[in-house]
């Protein structure tokens, strides 16, 4: 995913790894960059590991039950990677996973 930062561009990479019994369950999101531990401290939805948490993950886990009556039975309105990247999209340009170096300039 590319951003733009302080008027640069940043490249950002993420792994989603599905689940066996997606889409019912929730997918597994990691960002894909060497672990900082000062990203982990800064950033409330990377935890260690790189793992991501954040609440539409959360509410996907929630609500397994009612995705699993979706009428398709497989692609839920809602829970879907199409959502999953916008959420991601949308995190990534609020709070980019970034040092406080290159969040605020600061050498």
């Amino acid at each position: 995913m590319v951003l733009k930062h302080n008027n640069q561009r940043r490249d950002f990479g993420f792994r989603v790894i599905l689940p066996q019994f997606y889409p019912y369950e929730a997918p597994y999101v990691y960002l894909d960059e060497r672990e900082n531990p000062e990203i982990v401290e800064l950033v409330d939805y990377i935890d260690e590991g790189n793992v991501m948490k954040f609440d539409y993950l959360t509410q996907w886990e929630r609500n397994q039950e009612m995705i699993k009556k979706a009428p398709n039975n497989c692609f839920h309105p809602t829970y879907n990677l199409g959502f999953l990247l916008q959420a991601i999209f949308k995190l990534f340009n609020e709070l980019p996973p970034l040092s406080s170096a290159e969040l605020f300039g600061e050498e």
